[in-house]
């Protein structure tokens, strides 16, 4: 035995005594690495490091630039963001460094997984990206729909030919650990963007927020309340910055109005604006048409005597106007008596929801005189919003002023969750008051005839028919085959009543713009279908599609989204036999509307023609004179038609009606109230959710403030026109510019409104 041990010993290699022989491997061991990885891929070069930049944002920003080279191409990848629902831009810039001889197809897959209890949800978002021979740099951008709450993460894999390259594929540390209800748009945070390499102090504007949630987050200690500001031990107030404001160059800024969605504001001054005309001009005019749908530009430095608000109205194209005073050319003041008020209280409360009860207070001080000149105009942009500030730099600004203009802007158009009624973390209870009529629901009565039915002919008459022919033992075969064929009577009759087809209910508000040519669609989609349709949903590219779940944790595990020349939901975005609800927002330059032809010299009808391109059911024109005219019957599309004078509130009064008949209800048995009491007991947010004074119903989105005419006539003055002079408002047959996303759709109890200006 010792003399193995011995021989073993001795038949061992010398140990590396010498710092020498170490430096010999390691160098030896790299050549080795070296030579290896050139065979392997000869024509590439060696990746450089990634570059990391912060973004210029507050916490809930994230998302950096990575450059990666590699196979005669450098691609970076510019993935800063804010987090919020709506769809997430990443920016990517693809340079060769060699010639490109042929052309190149990458292909980029963007994987977004969320972890939420107790499934993992994922989306996977292709997009195909062609490098012509001889090309230069080229320029993409690829929107992810976001999916909002919970530790998420993501992974992008770029692929040639079929095979994914290692080399050009990013490490990205966009992992958010953000608390959902942040996330969610149920805490009224203002999502804003900013031009500029550094961020300006928001910090007066943070004031107005309920900030103590993301405090805790941050580990800042902080007291619960208005702003989550209190003054500290030593009697300072230490103020905080918007978590959710990024400011990024204007080279950065989005070319597709998409890629706005998930934010609530966009802050400019007036030299960056001009500067995005003059030298990007599709951002700008991606911008202009996030604005039109439903967003909020604030542009300041217009001036203390508004001197290049006229420069303003030029840029986004307003009717020229002689009048020389703001308000004479539709731009309105604040309301004095929101100067000075407590925010937060009784801010983003639904219609017919209870109030929240203010704290207790020792004293409420007197309220501050508003200033002679308000330091800001508003101005409705389509179904948008601009204001105009008179200051060169608004930053930091005064927490009154700050006050005023968020309290003047109003919580519905101000919060993503508001804006849009649905919430991508809490239960949607308004999913449930918007069902096809009829679908999916048991036939009670057929069933309950049909089991007694059942239960006496396979007991006491088959029994007694059996016995009497002395077959009793035939019951063992007897009983089952009926309850075999009353089964596959009752699913067949099934399959009958809801159909295999796709079924749909849409609700869409639709304004045009008939001096810019541009429309904007809201639409509520409602599906149903009997099979699901294999080539899944389609949508053009201008089109937002945000999902409206009644319980986004169910939703489906694995959504797979394709762009090309259009936006295809490939799968998992509509199950069979399964109710799914989806809110859409399209933007774009469109030539419909009515052709406005004068009454001819003796009679007292104004012509109209029909270019919207669906049958108008009613109709009612505000002509340039003031006076209003109403469609006696239907016009189809194409057609010419006379409107014969008639008092407003007889004109608008069967588009009331229609709405009303339409309008959404629970079915028997059920409220939104005992739906999101239920839904809280389970999950534990509903307390969450009343406590920020955000309730997330539909009553709050811009489509159905809209579509009801802003309930105008029973809120409006006496003196208030119900509509403008050259403006009209049309019930029609289907929404010009509603997208169904399947051929072959039925609608079904569907109400379209079209409103225009000319």
């Amino acid at each position: 035995m010792v003399a193995c041990l011995s021989t073993a010993e001795n038949a061992m290699p010398p140990r590396f005594s010498s710092w020498r022989r170490m430096l010999a491997f390691t160098l030896g061991a790299a050549l080795g690495l070296f030579v290896f990885q050139s065979c392997l891929a000869p024509s590439a070069t060696w990746a450089q490091p990634p570059t990391a930049t912060l973004p210029s944002g507050g916490a809930l920003t994230d998302g950096n630039v990575q450059r990666r080279s590699g196979f005669g191409l450098s691609i970076t990848f510019d993935t800063r963001g804010v987090c919020g629902s709506g769809y997430r831009p990443i920016r990517v810039r693809i340079v060769p460094t060699t010639p490109v001889t042929a052309d190149r197809t990458l292909s980029f897959a963007v994987t977004h997984r969320r972890m939420r209890y107790p499934y993992e949800h994922q989306i996977l978002v292709a997009q195909a990206v062609e490098i012509p021979a001889g090309s230069g740099p080229v320029e993409t951008t690829i929107a992810v729909p976001s999916l909002s709450g919970g530790p998420s993460s993501w992974k992008i894999e770029v692929s040639e030919d079929g095979k994914v390259v290692p080399r050009l594929c990013p490490a990205l540390s966009m992992n958010s650990q953000v608390p959902s209800h942040i996330l969610g748009g149920n805490l009224p945070l203002l999502r804003i963007f900013m031009s500029g390499n550094t961020l300006s102090d928001t910090s007066r504007l943070a004031q107005w927020f309920d900030l103590a949630p993301v405090m805790q987050y941050m580990n800042v200690p902080t007291a619960v309340g208005m702003g989550g500001n209190a003054p500290n031990s030593s009697g300072s107030t230490p103020f905080v910055q918007l978590p959710s404001a990024l400011a990024l160059p204007i080279e950065a800024f989005p070319k597709k109005w998409i890629e706005y969605t998930n934010l609530d504001v966009v802050c400019l001054s007036m030299d960056q604006l001009d500067k995005l005309r003059m030298k990007h001009r599709r951002a700008f005019d991606a911008l202009l048409a996030w604005t039109a749908a439903g967003g909020n530009l604030w542009i300041y430095g217009v001036g203390n005597d508004w001197e290049r608000l006229a420069e303003l109205e030029s840029w986004v194209e307003f009717p020229v106007s002689e009048e020389t005073a703001p308000q004479a050319r539709g731009w309105s003041e604040p309301d004095d008596k929101l100067f000075g008020r407590p925010l937060m209280w009784g801010m983003g409360v639904g219609m017919g929801a209870p109030t929240p009860e203010p704290p207790k207070k020792p004293k409420k001080k007197p309220r501050p005189k508003p200033p002679e000149r308000p330091p800001f105009l508003l101005r409705e942009y389509q179904m948008g919003q601009i204001v105009a500030i008179a200051a060169a730099d608004p930053f930091p600004g005064t927490e009154t002023d700050w006050g005023w203009l968020v309290d003047s802007v109003g919580p519905n158009r101000l919060f993503w969750s508001q804006r849009h009624g649905l919430s991508t973390i809490q239960e949607n209870a308004d999913f449930w008051n918007f069902l096809i009529p009829g679908v999916g629901l048991a036939p009670v009565t057929a069933f309950r005839v049909l089991i007694t039915l059942f239960v006496i002919v396979i007991g006491p008459v088959n029994y007694f028919l059996l016995r009497r022919w002395k077959r009793l033992h035939l019951l063992v075969i007897t009983i089952p085959t009926s309850a075999a064929l009353v089964t596959g009577a009752l699913f067949g009759y099934a399959l009958v009543a809801d159909g295999l087809g796709t079924r749909v209910r849409a609700r869409s508000y639709t304004e045009i713009d008939q001096r810019r040519g541009r429309a904007v669609c809201w639409a509520r989609l409602s599906y149903y279908s009997g099979i699901a349709p294999s080539g899944g949903l389609t949508f053009p590219k201008e089109t937002a599609v945000f999902s409206l779940a009644p319980n986004p944790t169910a939703e489906p595990r694995y959504r797979e989204l394709i762009w090309d020349d259009r936006q295809w939901l490939a799968r998992g975005w509509l199950r069979s036999r399964t109710p799914t609800q989806y809110l859409t927002v399209r933007s774009r330059k469109a030539d419909l509307g009515l052709e406005i032809i004068p009454a001819k010299k003796g009679s007292k009808d104004l012509g109209v023609k029909n270019r919207l391109g669906t049958r108008i059911e009613h109709l009612v024109v505000r002509a340039e004179d003031g006076k209003h005219y109403a469609s006696s019957a239907p016009i189809d599309a194409g057609a010419t038609a006379a409107l014969a004078p008639l008092e407003a509130d007889k004109a608008l009064g069967p588009i009331r009606l229609a709405e009303m008949e339409t309008r959404p209800s629970f079915p028997p048995g059920m409220n939104r109230r005992t739906a999101r009491r239920n839904y809280g007991r389970r999950f534990g947010w509903y307390a969450s959710s009343r406590s920020s004074g955000l309730l997330v119903t539909q009553e709050t989105s811009l489509l159905e403030w809209l579509i009801r005419l802003r309930e105008v006539g029973k809120d409006a003055q006496p003196d208030q026109p119900l509509l403008e002079p050259k403006s009209y408002v049309a019930l029609v047959h289907q929404g010009p510019e509603v997208v169904f996303g399947t051929p072959g759709a039925r609608e079904e109890a569907g109400f379209h409104l079209v409103r225009g200006t000319w």
